[in-house]
């Protein structure tokens, strides 16, 4: 009930407000941003617990929120939240190797998703922080969803790139943010 809604806000406020201080020299988020930050980490949040598979905890949804705003904003996705959404799927992690088939262990699609986003950062078609997010995402889904987070999340990413093609002074060569396009296709996936 209206409890476990309030613990829901008030982990994902705890979880904003620490990595907003942590990376205060770094990053300039503003108090809106905070409140955005906290707002799409509450509904992307409760989306997947009343609609979606659940695999992903509360505070990774507050995390991934706190993500979109800051590369959205600095088109940077800094490693010690990835590094903490990484962490935090140990136990997910551990679970998966107790089901029959090696197509449900998450480290799997962890390493293919790590593997996938690495190649295309060679090539030059991402960045670092990409690779490690998605590498760290994930370990929250078996191995068979990687096809769905890979489709959603370039879909999204996609049309987010179109759209951002009408704005004045961009060209094909300007750089933008993919990491929203690929939280929300991580919440798709969730979903469907």
């Amino acid at each position: 009930g209206f409890g476990l809604l309030l613990f829901y806000i008030l982990t994902i406020c705890l979880v904003v407000y620490f990595f907003t201080e942590f990376y205060i020299d770094t990053y300039q988020i503003s108090m809106t941003e905070r409140w955005v930050m906290i707002g799409i980490g509450f509904l992307f949040g409760i989306l997947d617990l009343w609609l979606g598979s659940s695999m992903i905890y509360f505070p990774i949804w507050g995390l991934l929120g706190y993500l979109l705003v800051v590369d959205a904003k600095y088109q940077e996705l800094p490693d010690g939240v990835n590094l903490t959404i990484a962490v935090m799927a140990l136990p997910i992690v551990i679970k998966s190797f107790q089901e029959p088939t090696f197509l449900s262990w998450t480290v799997l699609s962890g390493i293919a998703l790590f593997i996938f986003f690495l190649v295309l950062l060679m090539l030059g078609g991402m960045g670092g922080g990409d690779v490690k997010m998605m590498g760290a995402i994930g370990l929250y889904f078996p191995l068979f969803d990687v096809p769905q987070l890979l489709f959603f999340g370039f879909a999204v990413g996609v049309l987010h790139a179109l759209t951002f093609l009408f704005k004045k002074d961009v060209t094909l060569k300007t750089k933008f943010a993919f990491g929203p396009g690929l939280i929300i296709g991580v919440l798709l996936t969730s979903l469907l």
